[in-house]
């Protein structure tokens, strides 16, 4: 009996290990009138209760109207019957070059047995999200203020996490507190900050000026004036230049900085440790050693104290893609922050092998 038993374990196996091939058949289709555009895909399987897996990254530029590109894959099985294939496109198929991140709804699903062939066509001009990012407290329906920089944003969200550790602040409050938190951190981080009108219009001029100014008042006597605390970005700028950090290496350290603001199990790792993640993670994701021996010894920080951070970091970036909150992963698609956010990503293992951790 224990002979079958061990035959239909064996044959279990077999199935999830080999698989028949898929292949892939994309098509995208440009207005004419854009002429030369560019694209950056990735194309993915799906997997519900796993990572997905990144099968391919490719990027182009195309001259004419539709783009078509051709696949053929073996994954492997993963116990399901059947592939679910998707991608992520970004690109400036628009009426003014803007960049788009186009993420289908859907997928692709296809019979893991014998050969298959998914087919996925989309009409790309003007589609995809565009990368008007509000800071996290901002209705996103609201026409947004100008850029701000990396810092303000790291300071406005440090500002409302320490209020609300203290405060009771009511679900229909919360925009009034993270608006004044923004205004109150872009005056201290930029040189020329928005006019105090224009944090009345994000909101829809739910609340006027006089408002915001009185909640000014209270939020500052609460932290008693003391704004300037240092965040994560502030250690992941200063780390990024004791490593010499590249373009690239930088925006994709702060991606993974501004990704944690979206998870509150973050707040119980120290900002110097999320930053020393993030920037470790940019380290192995192109290529370099992941912690050089002199930032131990500049910083007295080891892999050891941020290595829980790493790994939920790198979850962070996995599924980010799929997550119910993209305005920071739209953001990082934008070729201005060199799509950053569509690289493929450094498998569990893989990352964590280059890592020495006692």
């Amino acid at each position: 009996m224990r002979f079958f038993q061990n035959i239909l374990l064996l044959l279990c196996l077999l199935a999830l290990c080999k698989s028949d091939p898929s292949r892939i058949h994309l098509k995208f289709h440009c207005n004419p009138q854009v002429g030369t555009w560019c694209g950056t895909l990735i194309v993915y399987e799906h997997d519900v209760f796993s990572e997905h897996d990144i099968m391919a990254t490719d990027s182009f530029c195309e001259t004419s109207d539709t783009k078509e590109l051709f696949y053929e894959f073996s994954p492997g099985g993963d116990g399901s019957p059947g592939y679910e294939w998707s991608y992520l496109l970004s690109h400036n198929c628009s009426s003014h070059g803007h960049n788009h991140c186009l993420h289908p709804k859907g997928t692709a699903n296809v019979p893991v047995e014998g050969l298959s062939i998914a087919e996925l066509e989309a009409e790309v001009f003007e589609s995809g999200y565009k990368a008007k990012t509000l800071p996290l407290y901002v209705d996103p329906t609201v026409p947004p203020i100008r850029n701000l920089g990396d810092f303000c944003q790291q300071v406005t969200s440090c500002a409302v996490d320490r209020l609300l550790s203290i405060l009771n602040v009511d679900k229909n409050r919360f925009q009034f507190l993270g608006t004044t938190c923004l205004m109150i951190a872009a005056k201290f981080e930029e040189v020329f900050p928005p006019e105090i009108r224009e944090f009345s219009i994000i909101t829809d001029n739910t609340y006027e000026v006089d408002e915001i100014l009185q909640m000014e008042k209270f939020i500052l006597a609460q932290l008693d004036f003391d704004v300037a605390l240092p965040t994560a970005a502030w250690f992941a700028a200063s780390f990024g230049k004791r490593m010499k950090f590249n373009e690239r290496m930088t925006k994709t350290m702060r991606y993974m900085v501004d990704l944690s603001l979206l998870d509150v199990h973050f707040l119980r790792y120290r900002p110097s440790d999320i930053a020393a993640a993030a920037a470790c993670f940019a380290n192995v994701q192109w290529g370099k050693e992941a912690w050089p021996k002199e930032m131990i010894e500049d910083t007295g920080i080891d892999t050891d104290d941020f290595v829980d951070a790493l790994k939920d970091l790198h979850h962070m970036y996995i599924t980010a893609p799929t997550s119910e909150y993209k305005s920071i992963f739209n953001k990082y698609c934008e070729t201005d922050e060199m799509n950053v956010a569509l690289f493929s990503h450094q498998s569990t293992n893989s990352l964590f092998s280059t890592i020495p951790v006692q």
